[in-house]
């Protein structure tokens, strides 16, 4: 993948992307949310019904690759909170630096609070059996998501 940044204006910017079959992507988004609302290449369908697997994740690969690359060299927030590297460095950084107790203790309150607990579907009793990296590993999922909420309401004040 390889990506050039096109364009940009108060809101939006545009990227020039080439995937891993050395096919052109030209993708505009939204510059302060990472939303993407045109992508023009002529090398797949456009309806993803139409195209194959393989296709459909060369286009979504293009697409993610785009956000990643506005970040990168802009430092937009366009990617989301479990996606972006700085923040997944932060949120394992500080959760390294917890004892298990306090880790059990956040995790079991984080996974009760956050849609984590939804999707994971942890209960307490099993948090007193876990090892330690898998309760770091769910307590980073429901930082990742604070923080990528805090994040966002600070850019709108």
């Amino acid at each position: 993948m390889n990506g050039k940044i096109i364009g940009e204006d108060e809101c939006d910017i545009g990227v020039f992307v080439t995937d891993n079959l050395d096919k052109s992507h030209q993708i505009e988004m939204n510059k302060h949310d990472g939303v993407i609302y045109a992508h023009d290449q002529d090398s797949y369908p456009d309806h993803p019904d139409n195209r194959t697997k393989a296709g459909n994740e060369h286009v979504n690969q293009a697409r993610r690759f785009a956000k990643y690359w506005v970040y990168h060299q802009r430092g937009y927030d366009t990617l989301d909170g479990w996606q972006n590297p700085d923040r997944i460095t932060l949120a394992a950084t500080a959760l390294m630096a917890l004892d298990e107790p306090i880790a059990e203790s956040i995790s079991t309150i984080s996974t009760n609070s956050c849609r984590a607990s939804t999707a994971i579907s942890i209960r307490q009793s099993r948090f007193q059996t876990a090892s330690t990296r898998r309760v770091r590993c769910i307590c980073m999922i429901c930082i990742l998501e604070w923080t990528t909420r805090i994040f966002r309401r600070t850019q709108t004040l």
